[in-house]
């Protein structure tokens, strides 16, 4: 079991070499990592030396929407690693919880978690920084720069980011 963790790990840390653009083998890595957490969900419970969860690579180095359910997958197989410790060299939160709602193609998935793993974002290691202040920020830079920031934009924007929240 430990072979297969260091062989997925391993294989998200090469994807990051190959060119965004070969969404073929973004896709095959997808369909590996999910066959092997539906086949053996332990392990997605498995940290690395450095502290990482499959989770937290996967949100790492698989950056397009097309992960969205992989990462939904480790989530069910277990959901405290979002809030699982991602050991790194400086005190900003850095847990899977953080990581997703950060990440402009991830923060989508954050009302999913929300409105499933409610406890989640109720634990006290995400009450004093709520992440959703992340994903507020990331959506906001998101879609603000794809337009100019006039009052009917901004209001729509606002309106984009409530119905995230409260859907």
């Amino acid at each position: 079991m430990g072979d297969q963790f260091d062989d997925l790990m391993e294989a998200m840390k090469d994807i990051t070499t190959f060119d965004p653009n070969r969404e073929g083998a973004y896709e095959a890595l997808n369909e590996r990592i999910y066959q092997a957490v539906t086949d053996k969900p332990i392990l997605a419970r498995i940290v690395s030396v450095r502290g990482e969860y499959l989770l937290s690579a996967t949100c790492t180095n698989l950056n397009l929407e097309s992960s969205h359910h992989v990462i939904k997958s480790l989530i069910e197989a277990y959901p405290s690693a979002l809030l699982g410790p991602l050991l790194t060299n400086t005190s900003e939160y850095t847990t899977p919880v953080y990581m997703i709602a950060r990440h402009p193609q991830h923060c989508l998935i954050m009302p999913w978690i929300a409105s499933n793993y409610t406890w989640i974002l109720d634990d006290e290691r995400c009450q004093e920084f709520p992440p959703v202040f992340d994903l507020l920020r990331t959506y906001i830079q998101r879609y603000m720069r794809r337009s100019s920031c006039t009052a009917a934009t901004s209001n729509n924007s606002l309106g984009r980011i409530l119905g995230l929240l409260l859907n």
